[in-house]
């Protein structure tokens, strides 16, 4: 599927299968990204304690990088968000 039309994306979101996420960079620098988010959505099936390793696994690469991740919580689900700053302090 195509969306390619506002009705498109209005089909998209009624289905529930278009998510929004915020803009990885600043709007006066818009082409220009610092920061770098991980959505943790996982099947409803997983346990919280795998997706909390997972969380670790991406903090431990991202530190390994010489980035400094952080997390939050999202709303809906209460599932967490990781992300870092996408230039080393």
């Amino acid at each position: 599927m195509m969306a390619d039309s506002v009705t498109a994306i209005v089909a998209l979101l009624q289905m529930g299968v278009l998510e929004l996420h915020p803009w990885g960079s600043r709007s006066a620098s818009l082409g220009f990204p610092d920061r770098i988010v991980f959505d943790l959505d996982p099947d409803e099936s997983l346990a919280w304690e795998e997706l909390r390793q997972a969380a670790l696994v991406v903090r431990t690469l991202l530190e390994n990088l010489g980035l400094a991740p952080f997390l939050k919580t999202t709303g809906g689900k209460g599932l967490a968000r990781g992300g870092a700053p996408s230039n080393p302090p």
